[in-house]
């Protein structure tokens, strides 16, 4: 039994980490990011990857902005959605990566986060008792 809160405790943790740290990073992009359209400025090949630049127009017409991300995918890219952080626009996510319903995934992660804390809270019971 205490094998398996034990393997339990530890996945309800890895997802909390697995999904959680992207959730909570992306916090201020839900709260007030500004959407825009980014295009590939450059690409870059490295040991097995490529990086890409991407630039976007600020909102508003305050400018443009470029920022770099890795894929492993060598495709030509179109131009791609994406969210940034009008205060920080070097903070930014594709439209792609945000969750569709934050308030499923945050009711998700209370629900690891209590499972978690049950099974240590059983898993310290049982080797006491």
């Amino acid at each position: 039994m205490l094998a398996v809160c034990g393997f339990v405790f530890v996945f309800s943790v890895l997802v909390l980490v697995y999904i959680g740290i992207p959730f909570a990073q992306q916090k201020p992009l839900r709260a007030r990011g500004k959407h825009s359209l980014a295009w590939e400025v450059r690409r870059v090949r490295s040991w097995r990857k490529f990086r890409f630049e991407w630039g976007f127009d600020l909102w508003g017409g305050a400018g443009t902005v470029t920022v770099w991300s890795t894929s492993k995918s060598s495709e030509p890219s179109d131009n791609r959605p994406v969210v940034y952080d009008p205060e920080d626009p070097q903070r930014w996510c594709f439209s792609a990566q945000m969750p569709r319903n934050p308030a499923r995934v945050r009711n998700w992660l209370r629900g690891f986060w209590v499972v978690a804390v049950v099974t240590l809270v059983l898993s310290i019971v049982l080797l006491v008792g």
